[in-house]
């Protein structure tokens, strides 16, 4: 992001202190909060990034030839598993479920990962 001429501001604390501070720092300067993460009155934004998320599923399926663009399913070129990051779900709810409401009785085994290390982890 600094190469595209962001200020990155790390925050010491946990994973809910920086989005905490990453609210406030908008409020404060007049900026937009883009994240998929939903709070009280914070639905609007994610809810649409959460139907691109639907969308690169759809678009996965039509380029593997395991669904045309007309929603119409061969099953024998549908993935049999799919693996996504986990981070704090957004993008493994999206995934997970369009496939499975889709592809129904096709649906591929779903598997969401995450390092153990990854700050979002609070073990």
């Amino acid at each position: 992001m600094r190469a595209l001429g962001a200020d990155v501001v790390r925050v010491q604390g946990t994973y809910e202190e920086a989005c905490e501070q990453a609210y406030n720092d908008c409020k404060n300067n007049g900026w937009h909060l883009i994240q998929d993460g939903s709070s009280e009155g914070y639905e609007a934004i994610p809810k649409r990034i959460h139907s691109g998320y639907s969308l690169l599923a759809a678009e996965m399926l039509e380029q593997l030839g395991g669904m045309d663009g007309e929603g119409v399913i061969s099953p024998d070129k549908l993935p049999t598993h799919v693996l996504s990051n986990c981070g704090v779900g957004g993008l493994a709810a999206g995934l997970g479920g369009y496939l499975w409401d889709t592809l129904k009785e096709h649906r591929p085994r779903f598997i969401a990962v995450e390092p153990t290390n990854a700050d979002c982890c609070a073990i």
